[in-house]
């Protein structure tokens, strides 16, 4: 089974079916891998597995196993892992399940399974013979009949809990980004492939250090409440580091206002992180829950040679988790056609809205649209247009227009109070109209939900 991506194991559990409906596997290996191809086969198209559970006698009644992946770490319990597979090792085949004779005929012939004569031997023993020869025996030496029902496996569920849903996945594609102090593919660390890592000098000689710390940039293209950390290496570990997070709140001089969630000291050895399958290095962070739409990892650099790692860290996959709503979603609806052009009256909506949340409605009006084209190769990915000019004409599909705001679009209006009907203060009149809505939460347990919206307007006075 391939997860898709590198997760956070808690546990691995099988569950078999009930044994009206069949057994669990007699025997059988579970094994785990956390992607990394096996070492001197780099061409392997199997990764490198690690064997976490082995029955070691034959099984008939147990139908759920639990397997703890909670390897203590330092600052975690869990095991980073992508693939798991079960490798069946032994079976009782058309033995398993012995019947009464009664049991055994009234079985459809497909589950019919052997039936095993014996030959009574002294001392009330007994050993199994071919039914021919059992049938030459006499009376007084023929011993049992055995009747058994075919082997039926049958593997009804197999779960990999996790930490959860993992915040750094998709970043890029809901419009986030990355960046990094030395040159790096921002996009190999979150690709959920413990191979793709990538590699940032730490240690400097004396006098070349361009910088007392190197780090790496993310907006998370949405707002989270943010709780925990976790990073997988693909070689040496940094040595001290700390983890920022920001809400966009600003300091006096533009940039972003930091809180610290996490500062790690120097002096991080092998044995101070967690040691999983295929002998990765990860490193966790639990701490106090906070609201960001941006993270940071700052790493401190030292001029002193050597250090931990050979001088340099080499993180294969970053990963964020946090429970609670979405404390700010950001809603934008289509385009709105009045049909000619409106004077806009009042607006109102429908809400609800718990402690601690509310809703915040703006509209933006115009007469003009502009029309932006969206390039498509022939298997619908879409490209830009500079990606799209050098394919060959049998990979380009098609190019599609898209209406947009035109220059004559007024600014995001002031946000409106009155869900019972606020003035709309947005330029009218106008033919066009979009209705921006911002969801908006201080507490992770609660959510608002926006229900309607109802817009009043009226053809002008004087356009006739």
């Amino acid at each position: 089974v391939d997860l898709g991506r590198l997760v956070v194991a808690k546990s691995i559990v099988l569950k078999f079916v009930d044994e009206d409906l069949g057994d669990p596997f007699l025997q059988f290996d579970v094994l785990a891998s956390q992607g990394n191809k096996p070492k001197g086969n780099q061409r392997s198209a199997l990764p490198e597995f690690s064997t976490i559970l082995r029955s070691l006698r034959p099984n008939k009644d147990q139908r759920i196993f639990e397997i703890d992946m909670n390897q203590e770490g330092a600052n975690f319990s869990g095991t980073g892992i992508r693939f798991v597979q079960v490798v069946v090792t032994g079976s009782d085949l058309d033995r398993g399940r012995e019947l009464s004779r009664e049991q055994y005929e009234a079985l459809p012939n497909a589950e019919q399974g052997a039936i095993d004569h014996f030959k009574k031997l002294s001392g009330n023993r007994e050993i199994l013979v071919e039914q021919s020869v059992y049938e030459r025996l006499d009376a007084e030496r023929r011993g049992s009949i055995r009747y058994f029902r075919k082997e039926r496996p049958r593997l009804a569920e197999l779960e990999v809990l996790a930490e959860g849903d993992e915040i750094l996945t998709g970043m890029l594609e809901r419009g986030g980004f990355g960046t990094a102090s030395q040159t790096a593919s921002i996009s190999n660390l979150i690709d959920g492939e413990i191979e793709s890592k990538v590699q940032f000098i730490t240690v400097f000689g004396k006098g070349s250090l361009p910088a007392p710390e190197g780090g790496i940039f993310f907006d998370l293209g949405a707002f989270y409440w943010i709780d925990a950390f976790r990073m997988a290496y693909g070689g040496g570990a940094f040595r001290a580091y700390h983890l920022d997070f920001s809400d966009g709140k600003l300091e006096a001089d533009g940039s972003l206002k930091w809180l610290v969630a996490v500062d790690r000291d120097s002096g991080v050895s092998t044995a101070d992180n967690h040691v999983g399958l295929g002998f990765g290095i990860y490193e966790g962070n639990d701490f106090a829950r906070v609201k960001a739409r941006f993270f940071r990892l700052v790493w401190k650099q030292y001029e002193a040679g050597g250090g931990f790692g050979g001088g340099s860290g080499q993180p294969a996959e970053m990963q964020l988790y946090g429970r609670g709503f979405q404390p700010e979603v950001t809603l934008t609806s289509d385009l709105v056609r009045l049909g000619s052009s409106r004077n806009l009256l009042s607006i109102e909506w429908e809400a609800d809205t718990p402690p601690g949340t509310k809703v915040v409605l703006q509209t933006r009006t115009g007469n003009e649209l502009d029309e932006v084209l969206r390039y498509f190769k022939k298997d619908g990915t879409e490209v830009t247009e500079a990606e799209y000019s050098k394919l060959l004409s049998i990979f380009r599909g098609e190019t599609v227009g898209k209406e947009v705001a035109g220059s004559d679009w007024s600014d995001w209006s002031q946000p409106y109070e009155d869900a019972l009907g606020s003035p709309i203060t947005s330029p009218s009149p106008r033919e066009f109209l979009e209705i921006r809505a911002v969801l908006l939460s201080e507490d992770p347990d609660q959510s608002a939900t926006l229900r309607s919206i109802r817009l009043n307007f009226a053809d002008p006075v004087a356009q006739g």
